[in-house]
């Protein structure tokens, strides 16, 4: 199969999203990425891999990770999911989406593959799980030092895990509670199944964690026979509306007054994690960590949708996917130490089955208005489904709270946000809402 323009390579992988009523297992779809792997000879095995799960933080991990390391001129291959504007984000050369004749090329390399496993036993695959394939599969041929991939939801059973090497770097990030109906009711069942990405050997790098998620992840780690360690929190955090500054320990490694452009003490946290990993491959694999090129990467690191500040027809705009209890909780808290005694109206959308009960606890104390919608988003692979407006407003009107304007449409809901609003304005709840509304806020399309 032969596709002349990216949008046509587009609609094929759109082709594979999966029914909503799929009955297949999670265990029978991770049957499936592995098949599919065997028959593109298992590309993800032959090359260094970073791993990293988590609830909160794994996305902006994987980001600096993967800039810090081509910061110190190594070749690497990214993936994370969602992606905000291109699918393409998916698989990243250098930090940077590659060429839409290279995701072409490579597409159409494995499409007899796709077409195979189709026909099989196994059935279709899924877009996340040819869009894991694909990455795995470019960065092999661009032969990548090393690929730092972001997991989609779990662990065990995630596309992304069909990476068993024994050199394999896991990175766990803060794990608290999301996706219940698929990871388990408790933090330890939740841990546990993100923990499954250690296999055989592998160095594990977490982030402090509750002491039920901590003893999941020892647990996994001792029946894998890997090593885990957990790294210390940063201290002396300080936050202002233009850095986030702290100081970073790590082995023997110290950073003292390290300055990023990321908003949030919990940013903080995952570059601290990330410069323990890329401490760890240094390690590894004969490399020292140069702390001018970390001061540098770090310094000028912007990761889309994640506490960003924008303005936009003379109004500022902060934007955040926070999208699980936790991590609302972790930006509220950075949101009001970043703009104290500040006024703020709030643009929210949820995807179906989240906690918007206790996010909009966190939020209500804090909105003087509040503008409620749905995102609109049918590019990232699955079937989306909002929180209907009716929904929120159900649940506002259960928590005493009534400054509300109702707009179904994301995009005309902020027109009228911008149009209305005389306080700063915070969009936040779901970051497939960030994806629909991100050219508008940035590129003012």
């Amino acid at each position: 199969m032969k596709f002349d323009i990216l949008k046509e390579a587009e609609k094929y992988l759109l082709r594979y999203i999966p029914p909503s009523d799929d009955s297949l297992t999670a265990k029978q779809k991770f049957a499936r990425a592995c098949a599919l792997m065997d028959l593109l000879d298992n590309p993800q095995n032959k090359m260094s891999v970073i791993h990293v799960a988590g609830t909160s933080g794994k996305g902006s991990t994987a980001q600096i990770i993967a800039q810090i390391l081509t910061g110190h001129g190594f070749k690497t291959g990214l993936t994370v999911s969602p992606h905000i504007l291109d699918f393409r984000e998916r698989t990243q050369i250098n930090c940077m989406n590659v060429s839409e004749n290279t995701y072409i090329h490579y597409l159409e390399e494995i499409v007899p593959s796709i077409l195979e496993i189709s026909n099989s036993q196994y059935g279709k695959p899924t877009f996340f799980e040819i869009a894991m394939a694909h990455a795995y599969f470019s960065f092999c041929r661009e032969k990548v030092d090393y690929a730092i991939v972001e997991t989609g939801m779990g662990g065990r059973f995630d596309a992304s895990n069909t990476a068993t090497a024994s050199d394999k770097l896991c990175v766990l990030t803060k794990i608290g509670f999301d996706h219940q109906e698929f990871l388990g009711k408790t933090i330890f069942k939740i841990a546990t199944e993100k923990a499954e990405i250690i296999h055989k050997s592998n160095l594990t790098l977490s982030t402090v964690q509750s002491k039920e998620a901590e003893k999941a992840i020892k647990e996994v780690a001792m029946q894998k026979k890997a090593k885990v360690q957990f790294i210390n929190l940063p201290e002396n955090i300080f936050l202002t509306k233009t850095k986030t500054e702290f100081h970073f320990s790590y082995k023997n490694l110290q950073i003292n007054n390290l300055k990023t452009a990321l908003h949030g003490s919990y940013q903080a946290e995952n570059i601290s994690l990330a410069v323990a990993a890329v401490y760890e491959l240094g390690e590894r694999d004969g490399f020292s960590v140069d702390e001018d090129v970390v001061r540098q990467v770090v310094e000028s690191l912007e990761i889309p949708g994640r506490f960003q500040i924008q303005s936009l027809q003379g109004k500022t705009i902060v934007i955040d996917g926070a999208h699980n209890v936790q991590k609302m909780e972790a930006f509220i808290s950075s949101l009001i130490k970043i703009f104290p005694n500040t006024h703020f109206d709030f643009l929210v959308s949820f995807k179906n089955g989240k906690d918007i009960a206790s996010m909009l606890k966190i939020i209500t104390p804090l909105a003087d208005n509040m503008y409620i919608t749905e995102f609109a988003v049918d590019d990232q692979g699955m079937k989306l489904k909002p929180i209907s407006t009716q929904g929120i407003t159900h649940t506002l009107k259960s928590l005493g709270y009534d400054d509300y304007i109702i707009d179904k449409n994301a995009r005309s809901a902020l027109d009228s946000a911008l149009l209305f609003s005389s306080n700063i304005l915070v969009i936040t709840g779901s970051m497939y809402l960030v994806s629909e509304l991100y050219d508008k806020i940035f590129y003012k399309v």
